[in-house]
């Protein structure tokens, strides 16, 4: 299957800060696009899971070594394209692989038919810092300060 000899790996620099919750999700700044990524568990478990050149496999295993066999492969596929779309993790495809388009839309759509069970379904929500400070200063957040 072409999948299996794909790899991904985090884009990283040092406009890039994380910050790891309590819960398992990750919390990513970056600050050059002035966009912050939230990851749920499922999420940031693939994300961690691509600090190095890693396959689909390697993935899925990280994945289910974690949150347990209950992580579908398709919820897998689904967090590496949220996270290729926001740009946290880049894809190295075989020269020699092409996949057809049709292919990708019916894993995608097979991939959003399966995902009912909620640590499963992968969550990464982009938004602009000004956005998070207008969604903040709406929900009358307050800072945390320690006394």
């Amino acid at each position: 299957m072409p999948y299996s000899e794909r790899t991904f790996s985090q884009l990283s620099g040092a406009s890039l800060s994380v910050e790891k919750l309590s819960d398992d999700s990750i919390v990513i700044c970056d600050l050059l696009s002035k966009r912050i990524h939230s990851l749920n568990p499922t999420a940031a478990t693939v994300w961690e899971a691509c600090a190095g050149a890693a396959s689909e496999q390697k993935i899925l295993a990280a994945v289910h070594s974690k949150l347990g066999p209950a992580i579908s492969e398709d919820a897998v596929q689904s967090a590496l394209e949220n996270l290729q779309e926001a740009d946290l993790i880049q894809v190295q495809e075989p020269e020699f692989t092409a996949v057809p388009g049709a292919v990708i839309e019916q894993s995608r759509r097979r991939a959003l038919v399966s995902l009912g069970v909620a640590i499963g379904v992968p969550a990464v929500i982009t938004l602009t810092m000004a956005d998070q400070r207008a969604y903040a200063d709406n929900s009358k957040s307050v800072p945390i300060t320690s006394d």
